[in-house]
């Protein structure tokens, strides 16, 4: 498959991106110090747009109109890692993001989604490759956009804003960002 430039369609799409989030953990050599002091003492970096290039494009595309959406599909109880992730994802719905998760204890029809995804536009689908240990190998073109309009249509009718998750249940993710 052709490698598809992930930078790149993130900084053109037109209107509407989605993100599915399948893994329980992502190893991004880039925050493992994050994650080692959100161990330690459940702090988290201070990340504002000022100081992120994400939050900064999400923010500047939010700004001109545009809809990021992200749905992270869990098991309770949550891993430290997910914890920590959904702690961070508090920045990302502040800079404008619509952050959801969705407990695949409560929707076991969710099982069938096991592929992490971009979309965008909803026309250009993006395959996420990742290795047993979530270190990210590639993206690659999706194909078809109609499956994977399907798989974020069910994504989102099964779950509930981050806000709402972490206070239904009061993890350590939310005390942090208190």
């Amino acid at each position: 498959m052709t490698p598809v430039d992930l930078s790149k369609l993130l900084g053109s799409f037109r209107v509407s991106s989605f993100r599915l989030e399948t893994f329980e953990r992502y190893t991004i050599p880039e925050e493992q110090a994050w994650l080692d002091a959100f161990q330690r003492d459940g702090s988290l970096p201070d990340l504002t747009v000022d100081n992120d290039p994400w939050l900064r494009l999400i923010a500047d595309a939010v700004g001109v109109g545009k809809r990021l959406r992200r749905v992270h599909l869990v098991r309770r109880p949550l891993s430290d890692y997910l914890r920590f992730e959904l702690g961070l994802c508090q920045f990302t719905a502040a800079a404008g993001e619509e952050v959801r998760i969705a407990d695949l204890d409560e929707h076991p029809q969710l099982a069938t989604l096991h592929t992490d995804f971009w979309l965008f536009d909803d026309q250009v689908a993006v395959v996420m490759r990742y290795d047993a240990q979530g270190r990210f190998l590639g993206a690659e073109p999706g194909g078809d956009p109609a499956p994977w309009r399907r798989q974020r249509d069910l994504a989102l009718a099964c779950s509930v804003e981050l806000k709402e998750f972490l206070v239904s249940s009061d993890s350590p993710a939310q005390r942090a960002g208190r």
